[in-house]
């Protein structure tokens, strides 16, 4: 009797677990499959809301659920493996399991899963697909085609939209041979969710130019580019790397702001900068560096506004401006390598929080309430986590771990 009694527990605990598993996947599933995306700049395999992060870990989906830090396989199928892609499963049953050369991000977007990559059995180089699929990662279908486009960076997910970049660095043929090696190519792509058509802006061929992201509006694409102007070469900039390179990208990179009107095909140049130090965008607004002064130029009306904030450019290694509604954090990197952030608003600047090399922080996204930041924990393990945007404007590095970013 007792016997029997330890098995129906065993049964009811197990089946319990399973219950559990569901009811937290479909929950969270329901919550954050309404919410609006932002790409990671680093890794365009993983984005961010202000609930939840989506990432591919050794091909396989993971979500986590940011108020309490789980971290699961986006997987509702009881005792899967969670097997991935390879030689010997060129197919397998695990609906968390994504198979891609250039990942570019898994999305709930319009009660869809949305992923861009090639899934085939013989992928290549080129192209890729956009696979729209059920809420649980089943049921997945190829709804677009990228042609000629090998590497995804950033993918936004608005309107009835999806657009991305990409850089090509090679020519293939039809078989999937390489025909040359340095071709480099870049460009947006837009695909339209409702016609699935694809369109494509205006190419750049210069094997230094790289995109500084995208932002969407009333159906145009802008986003900035930075390249070196005609003549410098390759082997000129790797000169250059180790011997004032600064100063040689001041000299010579330009910076340029792009408007890509989606109906009409056509690709605008809003604004070039020659000799600043760097150009941001951030939530669609555009930020110059020049020695130590902070410029805002408004897309709209061409006008600049200089940022209340001056630093002795002589002091510090690097800065970065992020915008959220009507306040900018300006982070600032010294030379001895304290990293200190600035909260600007109404013209007033305060000093929100200030680090030693040990504890260096930098915010990934922040999603309205919600700040994702990477950072060094007391290990030297290198971490995503999260804090609110309260904390950080109270100056207290109160975060949360999410994820190991070293395993």
């Amino acid at each position: 009797m007792k016997k029997h009694s330890l098995i129906r527990m065993i049964i009811f605990i197990f089946v319990f677990g399973v219950l559990g598993v569901l009811f937290y996947f479909r929950k969270n599933t329901q919550k954050s499959y309404c919410e609006e995306y932002k790409y990671e700049a680093i890794d365009p395999g993983c984005n961010y809301s202000e609930n939840t992060v989506l990432y591919h870990k050794n091909g396989i989906l993971h979500m986590i659920d940011t108020s309490s830090g789980r971290d699961i396989i986006y997987c509702n199928k009881p005792n899967c493996s969670h097997e991935g892609y390879s030689r010997n499963n060129t197919k397998p049953s695990c609906s968390a399991a994504f198979a891609s050369m250039t990942q570019a991000g898994t999305v709930f977007y319009n009660h869809h899963l949305y992923f861009i990559g090639n899934m085939d059995e013989d992928a290549s180089f080129s192209p890729q697909f956009l696979y729209e699929m059920d809420l649980n990662g089943e049921n997945r279908r190829k709804i677009a085609t990228l042609e000629n486009v090998q590497q995804i960076h950033y993918v936004l997910y608005r309107d009835h939209y999806v657009i991305g970049t990409y850089n090509n660095t090679i020519e293939i043929n039809e078989e999937g041979q390489i025909i040359n090696d340095d071709k480099p190519e870049a460009g947006v792509f837009v695909i339209d969710l409702q016609t699935k058509k694809v369109s494509m802006g205006d190419k750049l061929t210069n094997s230094q130019a790289n995109f500084g992201g995208i932002y969407y509006e009333n159906g145009a694409v802008y986003y900035t580019t930075s390249q070196f102007e005609d003549g410098i070469t390759k082997e000129m900039v790797l000169d250059k790397l180790d011997h004032d390179f600064e100063t040689f990208c001041y000299e010579h990179l330009a910076h340029r702001i792009y408007k890509y009107e989606i109906e009409s095909g056509k690709t605008q140049l809003v604004k070039q900068f020659d000799h600043i130090n760097n150009l941001y965008m951030s939530e669609g607004r555009f930020f110059l560096e020049n020695k130590g002064e902070f410029v805002e130029f408004d897309k709209k009306t061409g006008e600049m506004k200089k940022i209340p904030l001056l630093i002795d450019k002589k002091l510090i290694s690097s800065a970065k401006l992020t915008a959220y509604q009507d306040i900018l954090y300006c982070f600032i990197r010294t030379k001895e390598g304290n990293e200190i952030y600035y909260r600007i608003k109404d013209g007033k600047i305060t000093k929100s929080i200030e680090y030693s090399p040990d504890h260096s922080i930098s915010i990934s996204t922040i999603c309205n309430k919600t700040v994702y930041v990477k950072y060094y924990d007391s290990n030297k393990r290198y971490c995503l986590g999260v804090l609110s945007i309260d904390d950080l404007d109270r100056g207290s590095f109160n975060v949360r771990k999410l994820r190991d970013m070293n395993d």
